[in-house]
């Protein structure tokens, strides 16, 4: 399993590790999305002092579902590695 980015990152520094395994790779799974302070406690004590912070769930509604940090580039990197013809 590679970590291609955090959920709130800005840095691409994982994505050419992670697109070299998906150009290896017959499937890619690719997990995004948000955090929840009621399910993950992000925002919360020391989460919160390193960064961490909520991006949806009561209280942090989102007006768009676009996923944040630099995810959406991370998924047009991954997805230029995708073959059609398969």
């Amino acid at each position: 399993m590679l970590k291609g980015c955090g959920i709130t990152d800005l840095d691409a520094a994982g994505f050419k590790e992670a697109v070299n395994a998906a150009k290896k790779s017959d499937v890619v799974i690719l997990v995004i999305g948000g955090t929840s302070m009621s399910l993950s406690g992000q925002g919360w004590g020391e989460l919160a002092s390193e960064g961490g912070y909520p991006t949806c769930g009561e209280g942090y509604d989102r007006t768009e579902l676009t996923p944040p940090g630099i995810q959406p580039e991370l998924i047009k990197a991954i997805y230029k590695q995708v073959d059609p013809s398969s």
